[in-house]
């Protein structure tokens, strides 16, 4: 992240940004070190799109992954994950309508491994 901010510092003192971008504000202004380069950024990073994959689902053998095709965390007794972290990437879309599939398929899973209808 220290080389995004240093990377975008560099791009908008370009003279292509003369008289569009006066210098940098707020608390950028004063993050000249790394220690306080890093105190900006975790002060202001954020996401701007709908954060997944990370509790990528794999086929239940695989050495890789953190939740097998029945959606149980591998290794752990008991425990599923039923959000947009399993899906292995960004959606063209809104992640709302795959979340409620994962949610149904995940329904349907746990009423059959407690022998419900």
């Amino acid at each position: 992240m220290r080389e995004a901010v240093r990377s975008a510092r560099r791009f908008l003192a370009a003279p292509a940004w003369k008289d569009y971008v006066i210098g940098p504000v707020g608390g950028l202004v004063n993050a000249t070190t790394n220690e306080l380069l890093d105190e900006y950024i975790r002060r202001n990073a954020g996401t701007s799109a709908h954060p997944v994959g990370t509790a990528a689902m794999s086929a239940e053998n695989a050495s890789f992954g953190v939740v097998d095709p029945d959606l149980q965390v591998k290794g752990v007794k008991g425990l599923r994950i039923v959000d947009a972290s399993i899906m292995p990437f960004v959606t063209a879309g809104h992640p709302h309508a795959p979340v409620y599939i994962i949610a149904e398929r995940a329904a349907d899973l746990i009423k059959k491994s407690w022998r419900l209808r």
